[in-house]
């Protein structure tokens, strides 16, 4: 069931061309939950004219509150890059 859906997600991403960058987030995204098996997704992009990450992606509890987050993750910062899995419904 998990891979069938995945392969409908890479099947519907590789539809999309350069102006569907923000369908491209949202599938991937959806592609993320699925496999991290939870509802709390968050997907940072580096915005190189201000030098800062902006949350481009965020699922689950408190998404709409999300605000971009300035400066970079620092390379020994341990959690930069990992997925963190929590139990849905967990703040």
């Amino acid at each position: 069931m998990l891979h069938e859906q995945i392969v409908r997600l890479t099947d519907k991403i590789r539809t999309y061309d350069k102006e569907n960058l923000d369908e491209m987030l949202f599938t991937a995204g959806e592609g993320v939950r699925l496999i991290a098996e939870t509802d709390r997704v968050r997907i940072y992009l580096e915005d190189l004219t201000r030098g800062a990450l902006s949350c481009v992606y965020a699922s689950g509890p408190f998404a709409d509150n999300l605000r971009p987050v300035a400066g970079l993750p620092r390379p020994d910062d341990r959690q930069a890059g990992r997925i963190q899995r929590q139990p849905a419904g967990t703040a």
